[in-house]
């Protein structure tokens, strides 16, 4: 029988998971939830996030400021519009997701760590890397 694949922390190293995809994520509570790309992990936690009272408080006021984003365009944003690839987290609460793996994470965690919401509990389990039988 095949041992389990083993999960890597998002408080690691986000240069790790460049050319990497994501299978599965484990929140600290235990949840194990399947994902196929970054933009949908990050979703998923900003969610999460979004949903603690406190944190969502935090995120409304660090929307539309220059505090999250970045010098041509917004991070976390009330409004879509603008954003190359809006991730939708809640009502009128957006976050730009069109970032390599590396930017996009270490945006989300910078917006976790300015909303008070710990990640440190969050892990990844990664798909096998698919070998190119062409060659």
């Amino acid at each position: 029988m095949r041992a389990s694949k083993p999960y890597y922390s998002l408080n690691g190293s986000t240069a790790f998971f460049i050319g990497r995809k994501p299978e599965r994520m484990r929140f600290a509570d235990g949840r194990d939830v399947p994902v196929k790309t970054w933009r949908q992990a990050v979703q998923m936690i900003l969610q999460d996030c979004n949903a603690d009272p406190a944190c969502h408080e935090k995120l409304l006021r660090l929307c539309d400021t220059s505090i999250i984003g970045g010098r041509k365009r917004g991070i976390l944003c009330s409004d879509p519009k603008g954003m190359d690839s809006p991730v939708q987290i809640g009502d009128s609460l957006y976050f730009e997701g069109h970032f390599g793996t590396e930017y996009l994470l270490l945006m989300a965690r910078r917006t976790l760590d300015l909303a008070g919401y710990d990640y440190k509990g969050i892990h990844f389990q990664l798909r096998e890397r698919e070998l190119d039988l062409s060659l």
